[in-house]
């Protein structure tokens, strides 16, 4: 027995070729600059466990000294004296207790946030390049571990240069001698001096003091900062990937009917098809029609939003059908 098979009819319209896959969007820059800043934070805490955390100098006609201070509570002297070197190392800061009290106190909220820094560097990372529809909670966790690291870094050179110059003070008072006066390098009728303020500068019988902060203390401060500004971009991120997704896109126009024809592009001609031959078969089953009436395919109202592209996907898809991304 024969079968019928009718050629595209004349003057019905044809389905548009279909439009190109959009592109799989980028990650946001903004993810790109949070990663780079938490890993700058973290190579700033690193540079600032072996840079002088405080600094003293003292420079005359026949001196020239400097004292630094590391976290280790290591004081490193260097300088010279009527043109004699002079150089030493006091790693144990004796006589010191209440300053070496202090930056013991300072060392373990520096190693700390180092630790979470790094904990933050590889969280970011983590949901940064992989690529998987995060919840809203992940995309979180890399903001709130970048703050508090950042919150430890910050603590320990605020908490230096809030109670250093009562630190020093207390150990000057403890070893004078009774019956006289503490020390002072800027002179008696100046009370500024590294046991006043943590700041500071000041010339006295032609000698320039100065004492303050070294690179050590600048890059804590730095690197937390640092974080705070990527746990912001962070947030940023977490807007614009997860609650900023884009809706499904809007179906394409419909293809217009034909004058002529009863039905429409969309339910196939109603009217069109002609009576099978005598001794042959339609092709067509019932109900159905060829595929150039088809109108475009229907976009689901409800599924799974590719967090990557953005495409809306059908119930029970396992990967996006605009750029393959696995859905969980």
């Amino acid at each position: 027995m024969g079968s019928y098979s009718p050629s595209t009819p004349t003057g019905w319209p044809q389905n548009p070729p279909p439009s190109p896959a959009p592109k799989a969007k980028s990650k946001p820059r903004i993810g790109r600059i949070a990663l780079i800043l938490v890993g700058v934070s973290v190579a700033l805490v690193a540079f600032s466990l072996f840079s002088p955390w405080y600094v003293l100098s003292e420079n005359g006609p026949s001196l020239s000294a400097t004292e630094t201070i590391s976290i280790w509570h290591c004081e490193v002297v260097q300088g010279s004296y009527e043109g004699i070197s002079i150089s030493g190392t006091n790693c144990t800061l004796e006589g010191n207790n209440n300053t070496l009290a202090l930056y013991n106190a300072v060392l373990w909220p520096e190693l700390a946030g180092l630790a979470v820094g790094v904990a933050a560097f590889a969280v970011a990372l983590v949901v940064l390049l992989v690529k998987r529809p995060w919840k809203g909670g992940h995309l979180l966790a890399p903001a709130i571990v970048s703050v508090v690291a950042a919150a430890l870094l910050v603590a320990g050179p605020m908490l230096l240069m809030i109670d250093q110059p009562s630190a020093l003070q207390a150990d000057q008072m403890a070893h004078r001698s009774p019956g006289t006066t503490s020390t002072n390098p800027c002179g008696p009728s100046n009370p500024a001096g590294p046991n006043q303020t943590f700041f500071g500068g000041c010339t006295y019988s032609n000698i320039s003091n100065s004492w303050g902060p070294g690179l050590g203390w600048w890059f804590s401060v730095g690197a937390g900062v640092a974080l705070i500004v990527a746990a912001v971009l962070l947030l940023r991120y977490r807007k614009k990937v997860w609650e900023g997704a884009p809706d499904a896109p809007p179906p394409s126009e419909p293809i217009p009917t034909p004058s002529g024809y009863a039905g429409s592009v969309e339910t196939g001609p109603t009217s069109y098809y002609p009576p099978s031959p005598p001794g042959t078969t339609s092709p067509y089953p019932a109900g159905s029609y060829p595929a150039y009436y088809a109108g475009p395919p229907p976009i689901p109202s409800q599924g799974k939003p590719c967090i990557t592209c953005g495409a809306t996907n059908p119930p029970g898809a396992s990967t996006c059908h605009v750029c393959k991304t696995q859905l969980w």
